[in-house]
């Protein structure tokens, strides 16, 4: 076995483009203070009847996330607020992500909105969803 290196190659290749274009050829979508994407992650189970969810929204209340069902695609969507001023003076660094976000999950089988329970607490979103009863295939005799 070789020992791996691993380095940042974008710094290289921001060097040469700031030597040749200048600074501001650098757009700030590439710095490391730009603003991140929030992207809550989530845990999905199933059993037999239910599927259970739990998302992670730290930061958030419940006013603050809408979740919705269209057929089998779940859509849990909000916005988590930045509580610093666009004052940069004394910030030396910020990794938080803020921003709105929207995640959609298709679901391998319906849910049935009755006995659907969403709850909050300590920042994680808990959801549990029913499976919906597929109809027994049943054949139908022609007269």
């Amino acid at each position: 076995m070789y020992p791996v290196t691993v380095r940042n190659s974008t710094v290289p290749f921001r060097n040469l483009m700031e030597e040749f274009f200048g600074e501001s050829a650098w757009p700030e979508v590439f710095s490391e203070t730009a603003t991140r994407r929030f992207s809550p992650a989530l845990d999905l189970q199933e059993d037999e009847t239910t599927y259970q969810l739990q998302v992670e929204l730290p930061g958030l209340n419940k006013e603050d996330v809408k979740i919705s069902l269209n057929g089998r695609v779940l859509t849990i969507q909000g916005e988590k607020k930045s509580s610093h001023e666009e004052n940069r003076e004394g910030v030396l660094r910020v990794e938080r992500n803020y921003g709105n976000f929207q995640r959609r999950i298709q679901l391998p089988q319906a849910v049935a909105m009755e006995g659907s329970h969403a709850e909050m607490k300590d920042g994680v979103l808990h959801l549990r969803l029913p499976k919906q009863q597929q109809a027994e295939m049943r054949q139908i005799p022609i007269n």
